[in-house]
């Protein structure tokens, strides 16, 4: 199938043992799932967006990894990709309209490992993956084209490793270990991540173990409190390795306290008072006006006799 596009275009050469004559139905499979995950991390982390949002939750993650396969050519395997769909950002009144975001995520990554910036692990993470798919010796050439411009970058396992080394080198763990409560409004399945706003804002990024999962897919949206140890890895933020997670019990309205304003009549009648009450009301009628009175007056006020005072 020829292309009759004649705007941006992604070339993929992949080469590797199991790339060869062609490529393995299963290993072109585990190429693109990894390689589709590296162009979701990478739009992650380059951007502020949420993980996960009401309504449509990943509309901004899809238009990030928006490309459609045109073409695929024999010789080890050559895929030619184009952006699937304009974006949403595009509107009629700026001419030209803005590239759509999948050309725009993929070509900030290329760019970045061109100017050798470091890359968050979890990129570099489904990047090797996506090599390993193609057997021994795999080897990625991604050429992206555009009319006015040319990119091309080769991924080799030793590319990876280069990449990684660029790193900020930090302590894997800390042994630190805290608690924090607010809402769970975020969660990512792939990996096992969720993020948490306290009250005052502040955003907690979270690991959770693989079984915790069910729990935490109840909680979504809901004030919850976790404690963890908090970590650090080479090109991510602070973060908590959950240990446990509960809900937060929202206080329960009851008839003995309420937020709607009561009259003092309501009140009144409630308490069945019909006439001042005066001071004897308040007086107990066991109370004794003694030493040992005015003493447990004395703790309770903060107060010594004028004979026990202490420098």
């Amino acid at each position: 199938m020829e292309s009759d596009s004649e705007a941006e275009q992604v070339t993929l050469i992949l080469q590797g043992g199991r790339a060869e004559r062609g490529i393995v139905l299963s290993a072109f499979d585990g190429f693109v799932t990894h390689f589709v995950r590296a162009l979701r991390y990478h739009h992650r982390t380059s951007s502020t967006v949420d993980v996960r949002r009401p309504g449509r939750p990943m509309s901004d993650e899809e238009l990030a990894t928006a490309f459609r396969l045109v073409e695929l050519r024999p010789g080890s395997a050559i895929a030619v990709l184009e952006p699937a769909a304009i974006d949403d950002e595009t509107t009629e009144t700026l001419t030209p309209p803005p590239p759509p975001l999948a050309w725009r995520n993929l070509t900030g990554l290329i760019e970045a490992i061109e100017a050798e910036e470091p890359i968050d692990a979890s990129v570099t993470d489904e990047l090797e993956s996506a090599l390993r798919s193609l057997g021994t010796k795999p080897r990625l050439v991604v050429r992206v084209q555009s009319p006015g411009r040319k990119l091309e970058q080769v991924l080799d396992r030793a590319r990876i490793k280069k990449i990684r080394s660029r790193l900020p080198q930090v302590t894997a763990r800390t042994s630190v270990e805290t608690a924090v409560t607010g809402i769970l409004h975020a969660i990512d399945l792939e990996p096992d991540r969720l993020a948490i706003r306290t009250p005052k804002g502040v955003d907690w990024p979270c690991f959770y173990p693989s079984d915790f999962e069910t729990d935490v897919l109840s909680l979504v949206g809901r004030r919850v409190m976790v404690r963890g140890e908090v970590i650090a890895e080479p090109g991510r933020k602070r973060a908590l390795q959950i240990i446990d997670i509960r809900e937060v019990p929202e206080p329960e309205q009851t008839t003995l306290f309420t937020e709607a304003p009561v009259s003092l009549e309501s009140l009144l009648v409630d308490q069945g008072v019909t006439r001042p009450q005066g001071l004897s009301r308040f007086s107990d009628p066991a109370w004794e006006d003694n030493e040992e009175s005015n003493l447990f007056l004395s703790a309770v006020l903060g107060e010594l006799p004028e004979d026990d005072v202490r420098p």
